[in-house]
């Protein structure tokens, strides 16, 4: 074994879902059309890229004492759904044995969200240490780019800390969350198996008597952002946050607006389909541990649907589908102290109330108490 290259004995080098292999010259051509489809603004737009070197590729793999690069493959179909590379980074000293590996990934849009760049950045680094003698792989990604921290850590990557002003893109300098991890790093760290509060086995849409609810559409953008740029003022959910347009761009990729901590759907009035709100959710938890891990959802309904029962059966079907698509065995809600149609709504739902947080919430330059409810997969 060399710490000057990547063996190439060791490829294709598969995982559960996904392979690494060399790239071939057939490869050239989607190389080229990811590169031309690469969205504008994206964390990996640093602008045109040139074609693929096709006489490179012809003469062999992408892969040197240097750098390198491979093509993610998902194994239940054979496709090609994005590239990760490498290079060797010697700033560390002079020696040799001081540098290390950095890595880079691209998925395509409609791979993302699924796991599979975690389990392709795991691979890379297990790899890389079969095929060299080096001790560390590292990795940054930007400040703003939560989804790759989340794969990161997924793929047992320690965060280090923070660059600041590292990185020139888009005209202007980004700070960078930079990652590792050694050849002796316990693997155990790594979460095992599937994220627990992952809801990609969840089937969509699901209906009660009243109410529908489905996956946001690129259709849905417009109104959500005008859903909340006409937010009532001091109303319960009224916190002042600036107001974000709809990230079209994931919503082009037709997944929705769902990942593996967190989620939004539409609420759809049954009767005759209009939507008339929306229900979330997010990740919390109370230890270290996955089995910790649960989920805190909340609703907004326009005001011309309140007091009808339709949120009660909205945040009722919510929790049923998360127990049926996630592994997490607890689902909780907190509402305004004074909310008191939330809180017989989610009564209603079969939520318990625990207390109440005194001071929890920031809300029209006062903080205010809030009540907790939840319910339990065991409960009835």
């Amino acid at each position: 074994m060399s710490d000057q290259s990547a063996d190439p004995l060791l490829l294709p080098f598969s995982g559960d879902r996904v392979r690494l292999r060399d790239l071939r010259v057939g490869d050239a051509d989607l190389l080229d059309r990811w590169n031309a489809d690469l969205e504008p603004g994206s964390f990996n737009d640093f602008g045109p890229r040139p074609p693929v070197d096709r006489e490179a590729l012809a003469r062999g793999p992408f892969r040197s004492d240097r750098n390198g690069m491979v093509i993610i493959e998902r194994i239940a179909d054979g496709a090609p759904i994005g590239t990760v590379g490498w290079r060797r980074v010697m700033v560390y000293g002079p020696s040799p044995t001081s540098d290390a590996w950095q890595i880079g990934i691209e998925l395509i849009r409609a791979a993302r969200g699924a796991g599979l760049g975690a389990e392709a950045q795991r691979l890379v680094a297990d790899y890389l240490f079969a095929a060299t003698d080096l001790n560390r792989v590292e990795a940054s990604t930007d400040v703003a780019n939560a989804a790759e921290q989340r794969a990161l850590e997924k793929a047992g990557y320690a965060r280090e800390g923070v660059i600041r002003r590292a990185q020139f893109r888009g005209g202007a300098y980004h700070d960078l969350a930079y990652y590792s991890r050694l050849r002796d790093d316990d693997p155990a760290h790594a979460p095992p198996g599937p994220v627990r509060t992952s809801t990609a086995r969840g089937k969509l849409p699901i209906e009660g008597r009243l109410v529908r609810l489905r996956d946001v559409a690129l259709a849905d953008a417009d109104m959500l952002d005008d859903w909340r740029m006409n937010k009532e003022r001091g109303g319960f959910n009224d916190l002042g946050q600036v107001t974000k347009p709809t990230p079209r761009d994931v919503l082009a990729a037709g997944k929705g607006l769902r990942d593996e901590r967190r989620g939004t759907l539409i609420c759809e009035r049954l009767e005759d389909g209009v939507p008339i709100g929306s229900v979330s959710w997010h990740a919390t938890g109370y230890g270290p541990n996955p089995e910790s891990q649960c989920f805190n959802i909340g609703i907004e309904l326009l005001a011309a649907a309140r007091g009808k029962g339709y949120g009660t059966e909205a945040q009722r079907l919510l929790v049923d589908w998360l127990f049926e698509a996630s592994d997490v065995n607890r689902v909780e809600a907190t509402t305004d102290i004074e909310n008191l149609p939330e809180q017989r709504a989610l009564e209603k739902a079969g939520f318990t109330r625990e207390g109440a947080m005194r001071g929890s919430q920031f809300r029209a330059g006062a903080h205010h108490d809030m009540v907790v409810y939840s319910r339990l997969r065991a409960d009835a």
